[in-house]
Formats: C-alpha cells, sequence, structure tokens
C-alpha cells in the first residue's frame, strides 16, 4: 500500500524539524513560547501517524478506501505546513538581518513580527486539527475490530462483548468531540490573525514581502472541511463562543461515530460476507445434516455461540497495538499456532500450508490432530498410489445402490484450525468453532486425497492447488499418499464435483481390465 511508505518519511522530517524547532526557541527567548508549542503539536502528530500506520499494516483490509484517501491528505496537508513552519523557523531571530538589509522602519518590523507569530499559532492550531482527525481514524478501526468480534461471539459473555464494544465506542466520540471542537478552533484562529500590511514590502523589489502568509500551497481552513460534520459545518461561528460550540458539537459525535464505521472501515463488507457464511451453513445443514432432535432455537443459540472467532483476518493487538480501552472485558485475541509448510511438487498460484498444527484444547483422545501426521515433498520415485481408486470404487457402488454415500473425506483448513468432514457431515475438528470461519479468514484451503481427485479434475474447475505428502496410516503400518491443497474453502457439494468428474475422468483414460486367462488344466 502507497500510503505506507510515506509515513515512515513524514514521521522522520516531523522529528527532526521538532528537534530544530527546540534548538531555536532555545536561541531565541522572545519567541520560545511559541515555538515550543509548534514543536509539541509536530511531536504529537508524528506519533499518532505512525500509529495509524502499524495498524493498517497489521490488517491492509481494515480501513475503506475513503479512509486511505483520507490518510494521504492529512499527510498532504501536514507536508505544507511543515514547509511553512520551516520557512519560518529559519528566520527565527534574524531580526537585525531585517531591519538593515531592508532597511524597515522599527514600527514595520514589529508588525511583521507580530503578523509572524500569529500565522503559527494559526499552523500549530490546524496542525493539531490534523493530529485529532487522524486520532478518530485509529480509533475508528479499533471500534470496528470491537464489533466484530463481538458480532463473532467470542468466547466471553454477551454482557461482556457489549461492554467492551461499548467502551471503544465512548473513546471515538470524546475524540470526535476534540476534533470537531479542534476544526471550529483553527477556523477561529484564522479569521482572527492579523492580514499582511501591503507596506511590508522589500525596498529593493517590491514583488517579494517580507514574509509569506498566504502560500498557495498551505492549506486554509477550507481544507478541513471533509473532516467536518454536516451540522457543525454549517453553523455561523463568528459570534459564538466556546461553550456554544460544546453544546452543538455533543449533539452529533454518536451519529457521526456511526458515519465513520461505516465510511471508514471494511465493517459493512465484514457484515454482509458474515451473512452469506451464516446462510451457507445454513443451507448446508438443511440439505445434507441428519435430522436432529434439537429445537430451531437451540440450534440457532449453539451455532451463535460456536462463532467465536471467525471473521476477517483481523489485526491483532500485539505489544505494540493495544486497545485504547484495555480491561478484564476486553475480547481476547487467539495466539497464532506455527504450522509445517509442505514443499510443493508442482505450484499453480500462492502455496497454501497444510492442516494446522492441533489446539490445546484437542486431546489425542478425542479428535485425530493434523500435528501428528508428517509431510514430506513429492518425490518421483516416492511409492504411491495416486491414481483416484477410491473414488472411482465409491462410486461404482453408487451407480449399483443410490442410497449408499460416497464417504468422501476432505479437510476444510485455516492457518490454525482445520475441520474434517465425510462427505457433508464433519468428524473432527481441533476447535469449537464453525467451519464457516473458513469461508471468512483470507487464507483458507481445501485438503482432499489424490485417491478421490485428480489434478486435470481441479484444473478444470479453475483452482490453484498446491501438492504435498502426507503420512496415511493403513492397518499398522504408515504410507505415503499425494494430497491437493486446494487455495480457496470449498463446500461439498464443490468436492463432490471434483470426486464426479475425476472418475469420469479415470474411466475415459484407464487401461481396459484384461480378460481372465483360462486355466490349464
Amino acid at each position: 500500500m502507497a500510503v505506507l511508505a510515506e509515513i515512515l518519511p513524514v514521521v522522520s522530517r516531523s522529528s527532526r524539524l521538532a528537534l530544530e524547532l527546540y534548538r531555536v526557541a532555545a536561541e531565541s527567548p522572545e519567541v520560545a513560547r511559541d515555538f515550543i508549542k509548534i514543536s509539541s503539536a509536530i511531536n504529537e502528530f508524528a506519533l499518532i501517524l505512525k500509529q495509524v500506520g502499524t495498524i493498517i499494516k497489521e490488517d491492509d483490509r481494515l480501513p475503506s478506501h475513503e479512509a486511505i484517501e483520507s490518510l494521504e491528505d492529512v499527510i498532504e496537508q501536514s507536508q505544507n505546513i511543515l514547509t511553512e513552519v520551516k520557512s519560518i523557523s529559519s528566520d527565527g531571530g534574524n531580526t537585525q538581518s531585517y531591519t538593515v538589509e531592508a532597511r524597515i522602519p522599527e514600527s514595520d518590523f514589529a508588525r511583521h513580527e507580530s503578523i509572524t507569530l500569529a500565522r503559527l499559532e494559526y499552523l500549530t492550531s490546524h496542525l493539531q486539527a490534523l493530529r485529532t482527525t487522524l486520532s478518530v481514524l485509529l480509533q475508528t478501526l479499533y471500534t470496528a475490530q470491537s464489533i466484530m468480534w463481538s458480532k463473532l461471539r467470542p468466547t466471553v459473555s454477551p454482557q461482556q462483548a457489549a461492554r467492551a464494544v461499548a467502551n471503544e465506542r465512548a473513546q471515538l466520540e470524546t475524540l470526535i468531540l476534540e476534533q470537531q471542537l479542534s476544526i471550529l478552533f483553527t477556523y477561529k484562529s484564522h479569521e482572527q490573525a492579523p492580514r499582511p500590511d501591503c507596506r511590508l514590502l522589500m525596498e529593493a523589489d517590491s514583488s517579494q514581502s517580507i514574509i509569506a502568509l498566504d502560500r498557495k500551497d498551505t492549506p486554509a481552513p477550507v481544507s478541513l472541511h471533509r473532516y467536518q460534520d454536516d451540522y457543525i459545518a454549517s453553523l455561523d461561528i463568528t459570534p459564538s463562543f466556546e461553550s456554544e460550540w460544546l453544546q452543538a458539537v455533543c449533539s452529533i459525535t454518536s451519529s457521526q461515530a456511526e458515519r465513520l464505521l461505516e465510511r471508514w472501515t471494511s465493517l459493512p463488507q465484514f457484515d454482509s460476507r458474515l451473512r452469506d457464511a451464516e446462510r451457507e451453513v445454513r443451507k448446508q445443514k438443511a440439505e445434507f445434516q441428519q435430522p436432529s432432535v434439537e429445537s430451531d432455537s437451540e440450534e440457532e443459540r449453539k451455532y451463535r455461540s460456536k462463532l467465536a472467532g471467525s471473521g476477517t483476518k483481523l489485526s491483532q493487538k500485539h505489544d505494540t497495538l493495544q486497545p485504547l480501552f484495555s480491561d478484564s472485558t476486553t475480547i481476547p485475541v487467539p495466539i497464532p499456532i506455527p504450522i509445517p509448510i509442505p514443499v510443493p511438487e508442482l505450484t499453480y498460484g500462492p502455496r497454501a500450508p497444510l492442516s494446522p498444527a492441533a489446539s490445546p484444547r484437542t486431546s489425542r483422545n478425542s479428535l485425530p490432530t493434523p500435528a501428528n501426521e508428517q509431510y514430506s515433498p513429492t518425490s518421483p520415485r516416492s511409492s504411491i498410489s495416486s491414481l483416484p481408486v477410491e473414488a472411482a470404487a465409491a462410486m461404482e457402488a453408487k451407480d449399483e445402490d443410490e442410497d449408499i454415500d460416497l464417504e468422501i473425506p476432505w479437510t476444510l483448513c485455516t492457518r490454525r484450525h482445520y475441520w474434517k468432514h465425510i462427505d457433508a457431515k464433519q468428524v473432527a475438528s481441533n476447535t469449537d468453532q464453525l467451519s464457516s470461519l473458513a469461508f471468512i479468514e483470507r487464507s483458507s484451503w481445501t485438503e482432499i486425497m489424490a485417491s478421490w481427485v485428480c489434478k486435470e479434475a481441479i484444473r478444470e474447475a479453475g483452482y490453484k492447488f498446491t501438492q504435498a505428502q502426507k503420512d496415511q496410516k493403513d492397518g499398522r503400518r504408515t504410507k505415503l499418499e499425494t494430497c491437493f491443497c486446494i487455495e480457496k474453502p470449498l463446500q461439498f457439494d464443490q468436492v463432490k464435483q471434483l470426486v464426479e468428474r475425476t472418475v469420469e475422468i479415470y474411466r475415459k483414460t484407464a487401461p481396459p481390465t484384461p480378460p481372465p486367462q483360462p486355466r490349464r488344466s
């Protein structure tokens, strides 16, 4: 993402300029107060900008396209402000040169200095407004994460999840209030600042003003309009005071928070994917699951309670990115488990790891864990059965008796979890979450043994896949079998179609069975 590459140079430039301003303040006591104030504003802006870059780097799907555009705009405005502040600081304390070289009267120079400091105050106010806008963006992303986790019902009570979301929303509304007030102060500061006098010109060249107060590249308050609430932007602030602003801003924080969650995050797309996954799960249950004595309400409660932790690849809040409200109600995030990576013989598209290691909640007695299955790279000399003999046998039995199930074994995987299936029925897993998680997370795949599918059928279906070897128990022995890792979560209908197509290809290409040899008497 291009915007991430811009952040570090801006942070570095801001730090250097802030240090330089502190040094100018130390050498020029008459401007020390103003330079210290702008230095502090620059440091605070750089800190928030770095935090925003960190959370986007953790999960670049969390912010919306509009959020990225807003971030780029804030960076551009801040760069222009830093350029003008740099220009002002280079003249800090250099009053003697102006009065001597330009032969400017003391009264005019005093006015020039007053205008310069007023301009510096406005730039400080504008930069603080940009900083509060970044704070709102950062907290909007945190709040979206919290809402996603709460909708997936983690392993905490609904009351705790709701309390965690409420904490994040409260922080977001507080920052929105601070941001809207800061923008209003910026408008007010710009209106009250004295304008440059046309008499303050260089004697040698009247086309060059002593101080460029109205630089075209310096952002004006109107550039902050896009970050204002519509109602607040319509207010007449000229006769207003802070107390009147506060009352108006407090009335819009909640609605503004909702708008930002919709405009600046991928929460709407997440909700859509979640609804699609829930519909698909209900559809599969209705079509393939055995009748259950559980009532609909019991089934729905069980389903919702097991959706914990499923969702998009959310940004894991590591030590450097903790929620702004962290307490006992904060929703826990699972720690990724290292997983073995296969060495594919042929790769079609990006590589996908095989079944993840078993969850600590599973046991060897209850669930078979893929962590105990060893993988090795495919070798041309491997003695394995790569023909889809089991698929062919199952289809022959199905042709003879339509009531017989195919009993196709396949596994749905994410980086940390797996769900083993026989046909549409789940038979084992290393998590209590539903398999719908695999259809929401970014890196999910499906494993099917080569005794059930062939490469040609997978390619015809347009799937990318990798190939590896997997240890399979055969009585007391263990043998290597080829496993295809299709880099997409599949449903049973899709798996069944692959098996059926594999059998069709196998029947067309398999050599005819030779007739039995007559016995010699």
